[in-house]
C-alpha cells in the first residue's frame, strides 16, 4: 500500500492518520508549514515519496493548497487536507487536487475511509489501460515554467531536482528548455561536455543507452540535459525533437523537471 505522510504538529492528527492507515505512517511535524513542495522536501529527508499525503496546516491554508496543486500535478499524488473550514475552502481546495477534506476531531473511521479512498485513486492511476504496469513505470514530467524571465524559475527547477536526486540518486534528470539564453549549467556550476543540440540529433535520439551516455552528472546525483552554448545550434533544434527527448526521457528516469 505504500507511505502516508502527515504534515502536522497536531499529536491527535497525527494518531488518527497512524491508527488509520497502519504502521507505514512517516509524520513529519516543522516548525513552520512547508510554503511549497520543495519546502516539503527538504523537511522529508530521505523518506521515499509516499502515496498519499495529509496536510494539516492550521492556520497556513494556502500555503496547504499550494502544496496540495504541486503534489497533484507534478508527482500525482493524492493529498487529504485536515481543516475544520471545510464549507468554507470546499470549492478551492477541489480546484488544487484535495482528495477529501477531514475534520481534526473526526472518528477513525471517517479518516480510514479518506485514506482508502486515496489509495484506490493510487492504484487506479497506476493500472491504466495498455500493458500491464506501463503508467507506473513511466516518469513524472514536471514542468516550471512563467509568463515571464527574471522571476526564479531556474532556481526552483534546480532546487527541486537535485532535492529528488538527494533522496533517489540517478532517478531525475533536469532538462534546461530555455534553449537560447538557459543557465542551468551556471547554476550548478557544471562544464557539461554534450548540451541538448546533441542529445537530439544523431544516435542520442534514438537509443537511450546512447542518450543517458551524453547526460552531464552533477554532483548530488542529478542527470542534467544543458541547454545549447551555440545560439545556431539552438536554431535547429525542433518542437517535435524536444517532445521525442522528453518522451525518451520519462520511459528511463523517475522524474524529469523541466526549466522552460
Amino acid at each position: 500500500m505504500g507511505t502516508a505522510l502527515i504534515v502536522s504538529r497536531n499529536p491527535r492528527v497525527i494518531q488518527l492518520v497512524q491508527q488509520s492507515w497502519g504502521p507505514d505512517v512517516q509524520p513529519v511535524a516543522p516548525e513552520v508549514f512547508p510554503p511549497n513542495v520543495q519546502t516539503l522536501l527538504a523537511e522529508m529527508g530521505d523518506v521515499p515519496m509516499p502515496a498519499v499525503v495529509v496536510l494539516d496546516p492550521a492556520d497556513r491554508l494556502q500555503d496547504a493548497l499550494y502544496v496540495a496543486a504541486d503534489l497533484d500535478q507534478s508527482f500525482g499524488i493524492p493529498v487529504i487536507l485536515v481543516s475544520d473550514r471545510a464549507a468554507e475552502i470546499g470549492l478551492a481546495a477541489m480546484r488544487s487536487g484535495v482528495r477529501d477534506i477531514v475534520h481534526p476531531m473526526a472518528p477513525l473511521e471517517e479518516m480510514k475511509q479518506a485514506l482508502d479512498r486515496a489509495a484506490s485513486h493510487t492504484a487506479s492511476d497506476s493500472a491504466q489501460p495498455g500493458s500491464p504496469g506501463a503508467a507506473s513505470q513511466r516518469g513524472k514530467v514536471v514542468t516550471v515554467a512563467s509568463p515571464k524571465g527574471g522571476v526564479g524559475k531556474t532556481t526552483v527547477s534546480t532546487n527541486l531536482a537535485v532535492g529528488l536526486a538527494m533522496r533517489e540518486p540517478n532517478s531525475t534528470v533536469l532538462v534546461d528548455l530555455d534553449i537560447h539564453f538557459g543557465d542551468v549549467g551556471s547554476a550548478l556550476n557544471i562544464s557539461p561536455e554534450f548540451t541538448l543540440p546533441d542529445m537530439v540529433h544523431g544516435p542520442s535520439a534514438m537509443d537511450s543507452v546512447a542518450l543517458k551516455s551524453l547526460l552531464t552528472q552533477h554532483q548530488t546525483g542529478l542527470l542534467v540535459v544543458p541547454g545549447s552554448d551555440s545560439p545556431a545550434a539552438a536554431d535547429a533544434v525542433s518542437p517535435k525533437e524536444i517532445g521525442n527527448l522528453l518522451n525518451m526521457l520519462a520511459g528511463e528516469f523517475k522524474y524529469v523537471v523541466v526549466d522552460t
